[in-house]
């Protein structure tokens, strides 16, 4: 059952440090999913930027360039993108994730800090992915019959997760026995409930999978038989053990499947968020310099789940959380509290 722990932070359970485990708490208050998604919320929050700032979309900043102590007003941040243009500003907040600061500390003039250095070098990041499968019904309700859809019933008695434990019942395409999990998104209220599972990946499966995908890029994830999708073969065992299953019927055919690559994106720094590995020394010191970071001095800025507070990190509300902290000390520092 400890297994289970490596969905969470994106690693096998036997790489979590014990002594750090405690960083690894759960959400303060209520945990709640936003089954709407959080579309509202992000228009909501660009309301104001998009109506008062210079949005600059498809630009890659490659130097950031800022003075060792670079408070005076006649010291600006300078950003370079990769289309050869400059821009100056008067505070920067970076929110790159983790991963990307890992492999970038080149484009910053001058250099970070050492002990900042160290401190990204030391918390590492985890390899979560994510697998949609979307069906015609969701049949695991008992929502369909004889190959035909039935009315959904008001009443919901499936569970919202499953778990596949050290699968040893798939040798051809699973021999590691790497554990599986799936969320029923038909478990949401209407309408925001969908005939979809989502399988959470970590580890050498998150790895195996994400490059079984790529493998196949003219494969349409949205083809009206996924079946032929290069990863349903991994998952149609577990799929196939789900209640109601008829191999003969079409709503156990998936019509879509759709997976995370973070694992191969640059820019999320080719891996999902942090954790606390086996190995790390003082998690504590390393998160609470990435946090204090570099603003006060340089007008560099760091935000992010990897600056939340311990209790957020690796979650949206710690990204947004430690956004709202870096925003309140940029105004109290320039005098507009």
């Amino acid at each position: 059952m400890s297994e289970m722990w490596g969905a969470y932070i994106g690693h096998p359970v036997e790489k979590q440090s014990l002594r750090f485990a405690r960083m690894e708490r759960c959400c303060v208050g209520e945990e709640v999913i936003v089954t709407s998604t959080y579309a509202a919320i992000f228009a909501k929050i660009a309301e104001l930027p998009l109506s008062r700032a210079k949005v600059h979309l498809k630009k890659r900043v490659i130097r950031i360039e800022a003075a060792d102590d670079a408070r005076a007003e006649d010291h600006p941040v300078v950003l370079h993108t990769d289309d050869g243009e400059s821009h100056s500003f008067d505070e920067v907040v970076l929110t790159t994730p983790l991963g990307w600061l890992k492999r970038n500390r080149d484009a910053f003039h001058p250099p970070l800090p050492l002990r900042l250095s160290q401190a990204i070098d030391n918390i590492s990041v985890g390899n979560l992915e994510k697998v949609f499968i979307t069906f015609p019904t969701p049949f695991w309700l008992g929502s369909h019959e004889g190959g035909k859809a039935k009315e959904d019933k008001e009443e919901d008695n499936f569970p919202g997760y499953s778990n596949f434990l050290s699968p040893h019942y798939a040798p051809d395409t699973n021999p590691a026995h790497w554990p599986q999990e799936a969320y029923n998104l038909a478990a949401y209220a209407s309408p925001h409930k969908h005939a979809t599972l989502l399988f959470y990946l970590y580890g050498d499966c998150s790895h195996y999978l994400v490059k079984l995908a790529e493998s196949a890029p003219t494969a349409s994830s949205t083809d009206s038989d996924a079946t032929k999708h290069p990863l349903y073969p991994f998952f149609a065992r577990y799929i196939a053990l789900l209640p109601h299953y008829s191999a003969v019927s079409p709503d156990c055919r998936p019509t879509a499947i759709l997976n995370t690559a973070w694992l191969l994106d640059p820019l999320a720094g080719y891996g999902s968020y942090v954790n606390f590995q086996v190995g790390v020394e003082d998690a504590v010191a390393d998160m609470e310099c990435m946090r204090e970071a570099t603003g006060a001095t340089r007008k560099v800025w760091f935000a992010g789940e990897h600056t939340s507070p311990f209790e957020e990190c690796g979650t949206a509300t710690g990204a947004y959380l430690a956004g709202e902290a870096v925003g309140k000390d940029i105004l109290r520092i320039r005098g507009a509290e």
